[in-house]
């Protein structure tokens, strides 16, 4: 095996393992149709949704942006919490 298919194998997997284990959400969208193929954990878990719900989807087909109020609410709720967390 070749010293840059290595380096790439190496990569994907730190990759994935950040992905899996970041606490920031973080979609994967597809490049050409813009779509979400993945999103990790923590976006599944923040957004309350099944991971079965996002692959295929646009952003905007999710709902996320019809209740500004409510999601202004939730992400207020959110940094209370991170706040309590980290002192």
């Amino acid at each position: 095996m070749s010293a840059w298919k290595k380096a790439l194998q190496a990569f994907e997997s730190t990759s994935g393992r950040l992905f899996e284990t970041a606490t920031d959400g973080i979609p994967n969208l597809g490049a050409e149709t813009g779509t979400l193929a993945d999103v990790n954990p923590f976006l599944v878990e923040s957004l309350g949704f099944s991971q079965q719900v996002f692959p295929g989807e646009k952003v905007r087909d999710l709902g996320l942006l019809r209740d500004i109020a409510a999601n202004a609410a939730k992400f207020s709720e959110f940094l209370a919490d991170e706040n309590q967390t980290q002192t």
